[in-house]
């Protein structure tokens, strides 16, 4: 496996499909803290982050394998001190190394954004890290 292949972006038209299966998976709802969605509240959901994305201000990105969505990363709290991450993966990529390879590049691209070299701590076993 190439993790080359893993890139992050903002989430794109295309990508709807798979963000709303992976909003709607009871493997990712257990754990991403997402109440169960009907399929319109999933794709509100789906554009809301798909706008996120666009923000300058925000962290949200697509984990693509050859420019395919197989999962996503978001903030879930910015302060002066921290800055969290959230994550969920496609259930058919989960536990093949996608969602380290993401957030590594994740952690890369936000010390450039804070031009920082601070330390990063692990905040939570399912799924959020912090750099502080």
């Amino acid at each position: 496996m190439s993790f080359s292949a893993i890139t992050l972006r903002p989430i794109e038209d295309r990508d709807e499909t798979n963000v709303i299966q992976i909003l709607t998976s009871p493997l990712v709802t257990k754990s991403y803290m997402v109440p169960d969605l009907t399929p319109e509240q999933a794709k509100g959901l789906f554009l809301r982050l798909q706008s996120l994305s666009r923000e300058e201000n925000r962290f949200v990105r697509g984990i693509c394998l050859d420019d395919t969505l197989v999962g996503f990363l978001n903030d879930t709290e910015v302060t002066e001190d921290y800055w969290e991450l959230g994550w969920a993966m496609h259930p058919d990529y989960m536990g093949k190394g996608y969602c380290t390879a993401g957030v590594r590049l994740a952690i890369r691209a936000l010390f450039i954004m804070r031009k920082s070299t601070d330390r990063v701590r692990n905040a939570s076993p399912v799924g959020a890290s912090r750099l502080t």
